[in-house]
């Protein structure tokens, strides 16, 4: 009689004789050491790889930098039109007699309700008035502005120096590079643009040596 527990085997005769047990392993998977060679190797290709990040990263750098020293304000913008003045918002009496009790109800305690009666009382009259004067006073600001709105623009579309100038320094103001322009002759716009300091500029640009080694860029005003 015989029966099985993995690895392990056991019989005994039926004629109750001594008990014999037999052991059996299994077999373990062999741990395959890398030969120097291969490490040697692995650990030359890991720092190639990170010789060329390195490098790439170098690159990007120095053609962003090269982006922002000779462009200027690379968002696009919509077409221009002429400044809209919007209306004046509409006032009605509502709101000019809330407007009127609140000047009228200044200085005058809650108990004193003869006051307060008679503030109410004259708020009511004046707030016809007051929408009125309101009315005026708001259309006549709008058509000022109006009036400037459209001098500026024939300003701008005239190529006038100053008003060109100003709007295009404002339009540049969140530009990389430190830009300013200073004049315009007829069609033509002339804009500064401070570079880089000299020494801080590269003499050339990243990449491998013969031997396999990663050269940086040299500084004009420096050593590698």
């Amino acid at each position: 009689m015989s029966s099985g527990l993995g690895p392990f085997y056991a019989s005994s005769s039926l004629g109750g004789g001594r008990r014999r047990t037999s052991t059996r392993r299994t077999s373990r998977p062999r741990t395959v050491v890398p030969s120097a060679a291969q490490l040697d190797r692995a650990r030359r290709q890991a720092e190639r790889a990170q010789q060329e990040a390195q490098r790439d990263a170098a690159i990007a750098e120095l053609r962003n930098l090269r982006r922002q020293t000779t462009s200027i304000h690379l968002q696009s913008f919509p077409a221009a039109h002429p400044p809209q003045i919007p209306d004046i918002p509409h006032l009605g009496l509502p709101w000019a007699l809330a407007e009127a009790r609140a000047f009228h109800l200044q200085g005058i305690g809650r108990l004193a309700r003869a006051e307060r009666a008679a503030a109410k009382q004259r708020a009511e009259q004046d707030a016809p008035l007051y929408l009125a004067a309101e009315t005026t006073r708001l259309q006549a600001v709008r058509e000022q502005l109006t009036g400037e709105a459209q001098q500026w623009w024939q300003a701008l579309v005239s190529n006038d120096e100053a008003t060109v100038c100003e709007a295009v320094n404002t339009a540049s103001s969140d530009n990389p590079a430190a830009g300013c322009a200073v004049g315009v002759a007829g069609s033509v716009l002339s804009v500064v643009m401070r570079q880089q300091d000299l020494d801080c500029l590269p003499t050339q640009t990243p990449g491998l040596t013969s031997s396999g080694r990663l050269s940086f860029p040299r500084c004009a005003g420096g050593a590698d």
